[in-house]
């Protein structure tokens, strides 16, 4: 899977409104629901939080990928 085959350009937001990072999280995974991504949202920011907690997701300069596994999104 590359990730410009899934990333659309209605679920890029910038700038994000969250001043925290799990803030910023919830705020794209809301951003995923909205867009008919998601079988089960909480399911998913839980997975993604998970995640973060292990090991940071940014690349650097502000900029990250923030994801999880979990069952709780649409199969792409």
């Amino acid at each position: 899977m590359i990730l410009t085959q899934i990333l659309q350009p209605s679920c890029v937001k910038v700038p994000l409104e969250g001043k925290d990072k799990n803030s910023a999280i919830t705020e794209l995974v809301e951003m995923l629901d909205k867009n008919g991504l998601l079988i089960d949202k909480n399911v998913v920011l839980e997975a993604v939080l998970t995640r973060e907690k292990t090991r940071s997701t940014g690349i650097g300069s502000g900029i990250a990928i923030p994801h999880g596994k979990c069952k709780g999104s649409v199969n792409w």
